[in-house]
């Protein structure tokens, strides 16, 4: 699987790859949504991480925008931004999933084998 992160933290970038790494998935990174955007508009990739709040575009702005040019691929949230909220509203605007930083960053490829579940099980009703 190709994963693209974005986050305005390097670190956060560099914990979340592992992760996705560790389970075999190539793996992309910008710290600006427009430039991952870009990205998307010329290359398939299967998910998106991206942290809520950054400057410029934020997610709740950039999800609708990803869902239109790539409908099929899974958007998720990580972000230290725990409140209801945020989740409601990243939910609401198409994210797949939401987790929390730093605990819920080993949870992302749960959070992607879901999602897919949910996803065939859609297309075979």
């Amino acid at each position: 699987m190709k994963f693209m992160v974005v986050d305005d933290d390097l670190y956060m970038i560099e914990v979340i790859t592992a992760f996705l790494k560790k389970e075999q998935c190539d793996v992309i990174s910008y710290t600006d949504i427009s430039d991952g955007i870009r990205y998307i508009m010329q290359e398939r990739v299967d998910g998106v991480v991206l942290d809520l709040h950054m400057p410029g575009m934020n997610a709740f702005d950039a999800i609708p925008i990803l869902r239109e040019i790539a409908p099929e691929t899974f958007i998720g949230i990580v972000t230290s931004d725990t409140s209801a909220s945020a989740r409601h509203n990243a939910l609401m605007a198409g994210a797949d999933f939401f987790l929390e930083k730093p605990n819920e960053i080993p949870q992302i490829i749960e959070a992607v084998e879901v999602c897919r579940s949910k996803r065939k099980l859609a297309v075979s009703s």
